[in-house]
């Protein structure tokens, strides 16, 4: 309803190019230090599998 009112929302396609947009450069400025970058295929991007991790290592940055 908001996006048909004109409130600029963007569409799931719209959100889903901008999220790998986004990855794609945090991506390339990785690759330039040989920081290995993990592969996110929800989005199309390979990278290196990262199966070894706990949940408890994970630190939430929001």
């Amino acid at each position: 309803m908001a996006r048909a009112a004109g409130f600029g929302i963007p569409t799931y396609e719209a959100k889903l190019q901008n999220w790998k947009n986004t990855m794609l450069n945090l991506k390339g400025v990785l690759d330039r230090y040989d920081i290995p970058f993990p592969a996110i295929p929800e989005v199309g991007i390979s990278g290196q599998e990262i199966s070894d991790i706990e949940m408890e290592d994970i630190i939430p940055v929001f």
